[in-house]
């Protein structure tokens, strides 16, 4: 080969050469650009990665911190509750026998309280009108006077002769006396405990008035207002259920005077408002030529009323008892003046 040849194979040799890198810088050069800002993209990423996982390891580390803050405050919690609640078992187990006793002594205190008012009642039915009517003016009561009702009536049916008789009896064979001091509970101090009315402590005060049974004033032969009043009554009543075995109204009247002094009768109201008035105590009858009758009643009241006058005032007002002589019990049939009693009786 010649030179000449040689060199131009060289030539060619390096012109292609060139050519085809030409044509492969062409080729590839987009992809290396585009790898090249890919790789710029990564490590921007890259780099705002290694940021936040910085900023993540410092708030993991508080984090920790705080967790472990809170894991020691809630074991100190823990202790707290179980101390606390070894305390509250404690302070429960006590204030049940607390409890226990505390309800012990509120129930005795309660049965306390009710003896003392129990007692106080007593009293009360012993001294006390209407409280005694229980007592005094019953079935059993009435029956252990029936022999000497039937001794003084004879067994008479005549209404108005028996009750004469009947009132006669006690003008002639029961002396007025006066009753003895009773005692009885005049105030009382309370408290409430456990929802109960709890009495702790009282006062107490006498009064001179005893109520006797009607069995007991004939025995004895003796008695005050109260008493010959509620004989008589009794023994009427004994004579219309019994005897006569037919009832009417009868009154047990209590009375209070205008100088505040009390006196008891029996009123017997009888039809187109007429009333007999019968007074054992205090001599007083319903009557016209010596014998029992009766009289329009605001007349009558107002002749009773007037015959007090010279020792205990004119009536300031009049309670009339209507009793149940089966077990004691009783109604206020009226209550008030002279005046408005007779209007009641006048309409009845």
């Amino acid at each position: 080969m010649t030179s000449k040849n040689a060199t131009l194979l060289i030539i060619g040799i390096l012109t292609g050469g060139s050519f085809g890198y030409i044509l492969a810088f062409n080729t590839y050069a987009p992809k290396v650009y585009e790898l090249t800002s890919s790789l710029t993209v990564l490590e921007d990423q890259y780099q705002s990665l290694s940021e936040e996982h910085i900023t993540i390891l410092s708030n993991y580390k508080t984090l920790t911190q705080e967790y472990e803050t809170v894991s020691n405050q809630k074991n100190s919690l823990q202790n707290q509750y179980t101390t606390l609640n070894s305390r509250y078992n404690t302070l429960q187990y006590n204030y049940n026998d607390l409890s226990y006793d505390y309800d012990k002594v509120c129930g005795y205190l309660n049965e306390l309280s009710n003896g003392i008012r129990n007692l106080n009642d007593t009293l009360r039915c012993y001294t006390g009108i209407p409280e005694s009517f229980c007592r005094v003016l019953n079935e059993e009561e009435l029956d252990k006077i029936g022999s000497t009702v039937s001794s003084i009536t004879h067994g008479s049916e005549d209404l108005w002769y028996s009750t004469e008789n009947i009132y006669e009896y006690i003008i002639d064979n029961i002396k007025y006396t006066h009753d003895v001091e009773i005692p009885y509970i005049s105030l009382y101090y309370h408290i409430s405990l456990n929802n109960e009315d709890i009495i702790t402590s009282f006062n107490t005060d006498t009064i001179m008035n005893y109520i006797q049974t009607p069995e007991y004033t004939i025995e004895y032969k003796q008695g005050d207002c109260d008493d010959q009043a509620i004989l008589l009554y009794a023994m009427i009543k004994y004579y219309e259920r019994v005897i006569y075995e037919t009832e009417y109204t009868l009154y047990l009247t209590h009375i209070e005077f205008t100088d505040n002094s009390g006196h008891v009768a029996v009123f017997m109201p009888v039809q187109d408002g007429q009333l007999c008035i019968l007074d054992p105590a205090g001599h007083y009858l319903t009557s016209r030529y010596g014998r029992i009758t009766q009289k329009v009643a605001s007349t009558e009241l107002q002749k009773y009323s007037d015959n007090w006058t010279s020792t205990t005032g004119h009536i300031k007002e009049i309670t009339l008892y209507k009793i149940n002589v089966v077990d004691g019990s009783y109604v206020i049939s009226a209550s008030g003046t002279l005046d408005e009693i007779s209007t009641f009786l006048e309409k009845t």
